[in-house]
């Protein structure tokens, strides 16, 4: 008798396509019953609070450029990248400036990419993990009230979960394959300068994975990695040309830093989620945005914020604790137990991973959770900062109880064997 085969990951992942188009659907179908129970009666309200790609996207509209992020007429900025701003103004060009119409273009836009993130996770966990943590995370990503809430509002997190959650797929493609392919790992580096584009912080993501691909064979696949940076760095060489004529300064990506850690660490700050001095919220700082410019703004800001952070390093310390804290366990609808649960549990599954055999695809799970969240733990930490890298901190969680049910159901059979 012929000795069976281990199944292949595309043999299973096919064997597992019911499962998934279920899986999708649930994704889909939650965020429209969401997005229709709060927006149903009332679509202006998703403008009620405004952000700043609206803003931006409203102004390109109107022959302002890419400019005015808080307010109108505040002049050119490099608060946002552009992929998103760029993608509402198109929705405000065909449907409607502020319209009903554009609401739900954007609301579709969001529970589409989580539906494909769907498809990504599910793919990531069959081939790093097993079928029954892609099941568990896949539908843990379904059906967390949170990740539905934050597709529900007017920010680019949705599409940065996907394309980050895309890195990761094309990361496993390349780590298994025997020989580089010089196209894919262009490709790769097109992807990272997507991502950039889309939402800056996933630039942090990069280094880890392309690391991990240099190490592979001794080497032997550096100059394809090197291949990598010098494509997403030309991705990103438009955007920062554009900042540097318009600012006079060097931006690669955005230029809001200064902003964030003022509104973190400055004279009064009450907590990790304190944001009385940022200029979305406070009019006495919008107004010297307004006045100062935003290259001088954000310069002058970031100087006040690194003199108080000199002048009071052990509150600094204490601020960067309550943020990593706050990054780790804040939630917007679920209780706060929720995302510190699932942060634990990822937490014991990152180890699981690096003691297996598998663990040549532990980097961009490393990355996710030790070098994305360092931003913010220095300057402010939003509940909804972590969103592009929640697929991932789901996938691993939903592997530490796939493993736990794995170890019980295992010896519960064991215990029913009755010797012969």
């Amino acid at each position: 008798m012929p000795t069976p085969t281990a199944p292949t990951q595309s043999s299973l992942l096919r064997e597992h396509a019911s499962l998934l188009l279920v899986l999708c659907a649930i994704t889909l179908l939650f965020r429209v019953v969401l997005d229709l129970g709060v927006y149903h009666h009332r679509p202006a309200e998703f403008w009620a609070h405004s952000f700043e790609p609206e803003h931006i996207a409203a102004a390109l509209v109107q022959g302002e450029g890419y400019s005015s992020p808080l307010s109108p007429h505040t002049g050119p900025t490099a608060w946002n990248p552009p992929v998103y701003p760029l993608l509402i103004a198109l929705v405000f060009k065909l449907f409607g400036l502020y319209s009903n119409r554009a609401v739900w273009v954007l609301l579709g836009v969001n529970a589409l990419s989580a539906m494909l993130t769907s498809v990504l996770l599910f793919r990531i966990g069959v081939e790093v993990f097993n079928a029954q943590t892609a099941f568990l995370g896949t539908l843990a990503w379904a059906i967390s009230p949170d990740t539905a809430a934050w597709a529900a509002r007017n920010w680019e997190s949705s599409l940065g979960a996907l394309v980050s959650t895309l890195t990761v797929v094309c990361f496993l493609k390349l780590m298994q394959a025997k020989q580089p392919d010089w196209r894919a790992y262009a490709a790769y580096g097109a992807l990272w300068g997507i991502c950039g584009l889309t939402t800056a912080t996933l630039l942090a993501l990069m280094p880890l994975p392309l690391l991990a691909l240099a190490l592979r064979d001794r080497w032997s696949r550096l100059r394809a990695v090197l291949l990598s940076v010098v494509v997403a760095t030309l991705v990103l060489v438009p955007w920062t040309a554009r900042n540097y004529l318009v600012f006079h300064k060097l931006i690669p990506v955005r230029g809001n830093f200064g902003a964030e850690l003022w509104s973190g660490n400055h004279p009064g700050v009450t907590g990790p989620l304190a944001v009385s001095r940022h200029p979305l919220t406070d009019p006495a700082e919008q107004h010297e945005y307004a006045v100062m410019g935003e290259a001088a703004y954000m310069a002058s800001r970031q100087q006040m914020a690194t003199a108080f952070i000199r002048q009071h390093p052990r509150l600094f310390v204490h601020l960067c604790l309550l943020r990593v804290v706050s990054f780790w366990t804040s939630a917007r609808i679920v209780p706060a137990v929720w995302p510190a649960l699932t942060t634990l549990l990822a937490a014991i599954a990152f180890l699981l991973l690096l003691g297996s055999s598998k663990r040549m695809f532990a980097a961009p799970f490393a990355s996710a959770l030790l070098v994305f969240p360092l931003p913010y733990y220095i300057s402010h930490a939003e509940n909804y900062f972590r969103f592009p890298i929640e697929p991932l901190v789901l996938l691993l969680a939903a592997h530490t109880v796939a493993t736990a049910l794995e170890q019980i159901t295992g010896r519960g059979r064991r215990q029913t064997v009755t010797p012969a």
